[in-house]
């Protein structure tokens, strides 16, 4: 297949689950012949990297970047087509309607589940690292365990917005419009105002004295409201 044919619309598997599902994550449904002859279903855990389509005149595929749960490498999977299908994938540039067009045209391997905690992991410490741990994990308004999960996965944890600081959001959404009325009143004055004089009516100019020290003050407001999250 001529690379020149290939669509542009590529995306990372990963990125666009993250993206339209993040409490999921991509499996691949295997079927297990039991020694009883019957099938088992079993989900594997897998990392699907680029997505892309290729195609023309007669023949349409998807294509997958696909690393199996051990295996160390990524391997390209590719998927027939309809021709309506490689023009969905062009045309549409919705996340889940692409994840959908992925899923089918795997015939059900490539599915998403949610990705459940099914592993036990119980660790030892000592008095302190538990009390700093449990005081952290409240901050965050998590329980223990999914703080210490979070930790253990290299994401960030913040902590939560206390009663204080969630009124001052609300000064700050009041504040915001005031800076709207603020820059539409001043654009009305100042195209009264010759172009050299302008500058010296937004800083000494009398009228705008009122507007100026409201916006110092809330500037002020802004520093401590983030000095505030800043020493948490």
């Amino acid at each position: 297949m001529n690379q020149d044919n290939e669509t542009r619309y590529r995306f990372e598997g990963k990125d666009l689950l993250k993206e339209v599902a993040p409490d999921k994550r991509f499996f691949l449904r295997l079927k297990l012949k039991k020694e009883d002859g019957s099938e088992d279903i079993e989900y594997e855990a897998a990392t699907i990297g680029k997505v892309w389509a290729s195609g023309g005149p007669d023949k349409f595929y998807l294509h997958a970047e696909v690393k199996r749960l051990n295996d160390i490498h990524v391997r390209e999977w590719k998927y027939n087509i309809s021709e309506s299908e490689y023009k969905d994938f062009q045309m549409n540039k919705h996340s889940r309607k692409r994840l959908q067009l992925l899923t089918k045209a795997s015939g059900g391997l490539i599915v998403v589940r949610k990705n459940t905690a099914s592993k036990f992991v119980g660790i030892r410490m000592t008095e302190e690292l538990y009390e700093k741990l449990s005081v952290n994990a409240k901050k965050c308004n998590m329980s223990l365990s999914d703080y210490c999960r979070e930790q253990i996965s290299g994401n960030k944890t913040y902590a939560a917005l206390t009663d204080e600081e969630t009124k001052m959001l609300d000064e700050l959404s009041k504040l915001r419009l005031d800076f709207l009325n603020f820059r539409n009143a001043l654009l009305g004055v100042l195209k009264k105002i010759p172009l050299e004089e302008r500058l010296h009516y937004m800083i000494d100019g009398e009228s705008a004295r009122v507007w100026r020290d409201h916006l110092k003050q809330a500037l002020l407001f802004i520093d401590d409201f983030l000095e505030k999250r800043r020493g948490r």
